[in-house]
């Protein structure tokens, strides 16, 4: 994601260091505006979508879907602790939230590259 400079002197700095939606620090000339939380928000909420299926549908092993569901929870709960100001992006706690979950996209980004797909389930037209 880029990142944005306002060199605002005269901006109410009160107003902007409770802005919640980014992260912040105000500098001598101006603010600087992180990342947002909202991609890794979207992202976990995504999960929700994504692994419920291919744990339904079998498409790859079980584990791989129930993880990739409990990493993307465990993100989600990483994002909203950091909008709510609760902890520190970068800091102990939301690195070892996150992790799961990349370790997760690695594994199955593999598991897809080397095995591929499980269709018979969906050849099959068993429920």
């Amino acid at each position: 994601m880029s990142n944005i400079w306002l060199g605002c002197d005269e901006c109410h700095r009160d107003l902007i260091a409770n802005f919640s939606f980014a992260k912040l620090s105000i500098e001598d000339e101006g603010v600087f505006i992180g990342r947002t939380e909202a991609g890794g928000g979207s992202f976990s909420i995504g999960t929700f979508f994504l692994y419920p299926m291919l744990f339904r549908f079998r498409i790859v092993p079980k584990t791989l879907a129930v993880w990739g569901l409990i990493g993307g929870a465990m993100l989600l709960v990483s994002c909203a602790s950091i909008l709510f100001g609760w902890i520190e992006m970068g800091e102990t706690m939301d690195l070892l939230l996150s992790r799961p979950i990349w370790i997760n996209e690695m594994a199955l980004a593999t598991w897809l590259i080397f095995k591929g797909f499980n269709l018979s389930y969906l050849l099959d037209g068993s429920s």
